[in-house]
Parts: C-alpha cells; sequence; structure tokens
C-alpha cells in the first residue's frame, strides 16, 4: 500500500529542492546554483523509498492561499496522507512570522476535520542564512517557534538546508521523518548510530540504489566544516558503480577542504538491491579502527537481510 506524503509552503521556500535532493539524489550545489521552475498546482510523483512506496505531493506555493480557502482543494492535497509537510524559510518567518502560524493553524485544523491520523511536521528551511551567534542553539529556536505557533499538540520542527555545510540537516529530518513509516530504514539508522555513538569524530551514509542518502549518523565532535565539501565528494562516489576498485573495503584518503579524511566503501547491493552503499568518512587515520568499524557495521546490516 501506497504512503501519502503531501508537502506544501509558500512558493520559493525550496519544497521541489528539497523533493530532488531527498528523492532523485540531485547535487545540493546544482539546485543552489540551478533555481527550479516553480510547481504548478498539485504535482504528485511516485518514490520508492526501501519497505515504503510513497506518493509525494507537491503543492504550488503561489496557490497555497486557495488551497487553504477551498476545502475540496485541501481533500485533493490532504485526504489519505500519512503526513503532512509545511516548510517555511528563515526569510519569511523574520518578514511575516503571523502569516505563517495562521497558515500552520489552518492546515492543522484541516487535518484534524479530515482524519485525526494524518500527522503534521514542520521544516523551518534556509537555516544557514541565521545569524552565527544564534545558529547553533536549535534547542532555543525550536521552542521559541514552538511557543509561537502555540498548537494544542508537540509537533515536530526541523531545521534544513541546501547549504552545503548545512545540507545533512536536511537527510537528517527526512529520516527522522521517514523512519515513522519505514521500519526497514529505522533498523538502518539505528545501526549506524549505535556504531557511530563511540566514533565521535566518525560520519556514516547507507545510500539507495538510486544513488541518494537514505540514513546518516554524524559523530557528536564531527568537524562540520568538513561537511561543506564531502557531499560534493560523495555524490562523485555515489555514482560510481559497485565494479569500480573504490568499494574494495580498504582504507582511502580525501581532501575534504579543512583537512584529509580517512573513509571506507562497502558494497551493500549483496545483502538488499535497493541499497547501493555503506561509505565512512573519518577525521581520526587509525586504519585498524575505521576498519573494524565498518566491518561491524557492515555485519549489522547483514543480519537484517541474510536468513540464519
Amino acid at each position: 500500500m501506497s504512503n501519502k506524503i503531501s508537502i506544501v509552503g509558500r512558493a520559493g521556500v525550496g519544497k521541489t529542492s528539497i523533493i530532488k535532493l531527498i528523492f532523485e539524489g540531485y547535487d545540493p550545489k546544482d539546485l543552489m546554483m540551478k533555481p527550479l521552475e516553480p510547481t504548478r498546482g498539485i504535482n504528485p510523483k511516485g518514490y520508492y523509498w526501501m519497505d515504503l512506496e510513497l506518493g509525494v505531493f507537491d503543492t504550488s506555493g503561489q496557490e497555497l492561499p486557495y488551497l487553504l480557502e477551498d476545502e475540496q482543494e485541501q481533500l485533493i492535497a490532504f485526504e489519505n496522507a500519512n503526513i503532512v509537510i509545511y516548510i517555511f524559510d528563515y526569510p519569511r518567518w523574520t518578514s511575516n512570522s503571523q502569516e505563517i502560524i495562521n497558515e500552520i493553524h489552518t492546515i492543522y485544523n484541516s487535518l484534524k476535520d479530515i482524519s485525526g491520523k494524518i500527522k503534521l511536521a514542520l521544516i523551518f528551511h534556509k537555516v544557514d542564512l541565521i545569524n552565527q551567534k544564534i545558529k547553533g542553539n536549535y534547542f532555543l529556536m525550536r521552542n521559541g517557534i514552538k511557543n509561537r505557533i502555540n498548537l494544542p499538540e508537540n509537533i515536530p520542527i526541523y531545521f534544513t538546508s541546501l547549504y552545503p555545510e548545512s545540507v545533512h540537516s536536511t537527510f537528517n529530518a527526512f529520516s527522522n521523518i521517514l523512519s515513522n513509516f519505514s521500519i526497514e530504514s529505522r533498523k538502518l539508522r539505528d545501526i549506524l548510530n549505535h556504531n557511530i555513538s563511540t566514533f565521535p569524530r566518525t560520519i556514516s551514509f547507507i545510500t539507495k540504489k538510486d544513488n541518494s542518502v537514505l540514513v546518516q549518523s554524524i559523530g557528536s565532535e564531527f568537524n562540520t566544516s568538513n561537511i561543506r565539501n564531502l557531499y560534493v565528494l560523495t555524490a562523485h562516489y555515489r555514482n560510481l558503480t559497485s565494479s569500480v576498485d573504490i568499494f574494495d573495503g580498504k582504507i582511502h584518503y580525501v581532501d575534504s577542504g579543512p583537512q584529509v579524511l580517512s573513509f571506507v566503501i562497502e558494497n551493500l547491493q549483496e545483502y538488499n538491491p535497493n541499497l547501493n552503499a555503506l561509505m565512512v568518512f573519518s577525521e581520526d587515520h587509525d586504519s585498524e579502527e575505521l576498519s573494524e568499524l565498518t566491518t561491524k557495521i557492515k555485519v549489522d546490516i547483514k543480519n537484517i537481510y541474510v536468513q540464519h
């Protein structure tokens, strides 16, 4: 059975770019440099996310006010949805937060009228534009926004960006959202988080067969400056085939800009044809530890799929 996700928000907040990044594996740098044509009407597309069949409904930002005033349009966009994701960005929040609050309340009430089972999630996009002094304190920002919105229940808020240094936040947001519906991706995410927890200067990815990032885990001490170029580099490696020597499970090195990282890439297609690769990057250069970590993760992944 297909799971329906409806993504709504004003024009220019980045809805379609996020969809291209998450579900179609687009390079975030390309999405920033080449703006996409605005969506017209309601644009449904089908995607597979491991054990999920997804119908993603991208709604026109320019037509959002009409959608929120028309009950029939709301039924088309929201009926039978598993979750509705409302995207708003930092510039609009600073210029007209009350309009955003009103839209969120309208959507929330509409979902309750249609079905009490539809979940709502909020994405605060373009956080790369936030002043550096407050940028990292998402806990206070999240609480401040929730207090302003003042909904009768706790709705998750995710902070995202396409900017290379912060794009990991967008992958994290959708990994968390979709893991609520996908048992398989939740298990894979938990494997990464568990293993990376004792390697704080490490980042790891599991990619799907279309080369998009399925789940990731970032160590607590990993230098975020390395992420700036890391997604460009991993986009290159993700597009390589399993026949290339880089998928040999051996230690390699790459210049991420701020420093040289050691990394290992393992082929996962033998366990599930919907998977592509396990990628582990480390700021430390203890080859034995990195090899052991990668092997342990791969064994844990194998145990999900291989029957004993």
